[in-house]
């Protein structure tokens, strides 16, 4: 059979619908939010990055992280990811390595990325989700209503982006 990560998405989305996917201290996610937030964030990252591309994924955790991961992919990027229990040192390794323009970051990595030698964009995965709730309306995402820019802290190397950009909608396939 062959399926992709993409398929799986799709069909799991259309069978499962609301059913709660993944679930952590904060809350849960279903398979249609997932999906939905994941064909928002492979739109994002499709605007910011080519085919192929590496995109850098620092995340604790939770359950927001494989929609990250799986939006990555969306896209048609490769997907990095790194853990931010990682010594900073580590961390900048693989960073020089991956030669990465996109990294998604959490709330959990932000005091993180000021230890990093990383000089391409930075995105919260939050605004990302904003935009997905101006645009999809799910009720998991009602709570980033209404979209408020993330400010970024001028220690941070490199540019945080704030994603609430209403003309790159979720439009990935």
């Amino acid at each position: 059979m062959d399926r992709t990560i993409i398929d799986w998405l799709d069909s799991s989305e259309n069978m499962y619908g609301r059913n709660i996917y993944l679930k952590d201290r904060e809350g849960s996610i279903s398979f249609e939010e997932h999906n939905q937030l994941a064909k928002a964030i492979g739109s994002f990252v499709a605007g910011k990055c080519n085919k192929g591309d590496a995109v850098i994924v620092l995340s604790g955790r939770h359950r927001y992280t494989p929609s990250c991961f799986h939006g990555v992919a969306r896209a048609g990027c490769v997907y990095v990811p790194l853990d931010s229990s990682m010594p900073a040192k580590r961390l900048n390794q693989i960073i020089k390595i991956v030669d990465s323009k996109l990294l998604i970051v959490d709330d959990d990595s932000l005091d993180l990325l000021k230890s990093l030698e990383y000089a391409g964009e930075v995105v919260h995965y939050e605004n990302i989700c904003k935009t997905a709730a101006a645009t999809i309306k799910l009720a998991t995402f009602e709570k980033y209503l209404p979209l408020k820019p993330f400010n970024a802290n001028p220690a941070i190397k490199g540019s945080v982006t704030n994603a609430t950009n209403p003309m790159h909608p979720p439009t990935c396939p």
